[in-house]
Parts: structure tokens; C-alpha cells; sequence
């Protein structure tokens, strides 16, 4: 969940530094932070994102009871690498919720994750 959140976070300082000319006048933190270091940073938090839930779905205790839910990973990367592509190339992001809730193909994987997670706990309930 802190890897999901400050990816989030990420997204919407990098809308921000992108949107706004003189963003550090609209947000004063943004002063100590260049473009670079937004998009490594949002790189290596997605990159955490994902390798944290991997390392859970298939190695937690949870995991151990329920070994099918390793098939949940591959939603979860979808979702973060279209999420990377929604705030890399069509500059979106300042709005994380929105677009959860508008893109089809992000509200299709998680609608499909939370399914797949449904079907593997209640049918090795």
C-alpha cells in the first residue's frame, strides 16, 4: 500500500511540474525537485509496487494459503505499466482517482484482479 501511494503521489507532483509553468510558485516543494528525478523516482516505485505484491502473492502466508493467487500478478502489472503510460505519455495523473475510474483498459485489469482474487479465495475457502 506505501508503494501504491507514493506512486500515486508521483504521479500527481509530475502532472503538476508538467502543467504548471512556475509550478514551485503553486507548490513550493516542487522548487526541490527536478523532472529527472520525478520520473526515476516514479520509476522506482513502481518497480517496488509490483515486486512488493509478486513477493506477496505468491510467498506471504496469504499466498501459502491460497497458492492461485500468483494469477492476480499479471493484472497488477498491467495496471501499474498502463498507469505509467497514462502519466508518461498522455500527461494525465494529476487526478489518480479519475482515472481509475475513466480508462477502461485500467478499470478493466482491476475489475479483473479483484475477480480473479474473488474466485481464489472463495474457491479454496
Amino acid at each position: 500500500m506505501s508503494f501504491l501511494a507514493l506512486l500515486l503521489g508521483f504521479g500527481k507532483r509530475r502532472h503538476e511540474f508538467n502543467l504548471l509553468d512556475g509550478a514551485h510558485i503553486h507548490r513550493p516543494v516542487l522548487e526541490h525537485y527536478s523532472r529527472r528525478f520525478i520520473d526515476q523516482s516514479f520509476t522506482m516505485v513502481s518497480s517496488g509496487a509490483v515486486m512488493t505484491y509478486a513477493v506477496y502473492a505468491i510467498s506471504s502466508a496469504t499466498a501459502q494459503g491460497h497458492p492461485l493467487l500468483g494469477l492476480t500478478v499479471p493484472f497488477v502489472i498491467y495496471a501499474v505499466l498502463r498507469f505509467l503510460y497514462l502519466v508518461f505519455h498522455r500527461e494525465l495523473g494529476g487526478q489518480p482517482e479519475e482515472l481509475f475510474l475513466t480508462d477502461r483498459p485500467l478499470l478493466l485489469s482491476v475489475v479483473l484482479w479483484g475477480t480473479v482474487a474473488m474466485g481464489v479465495f472463495l474457491g479454496q475457502g
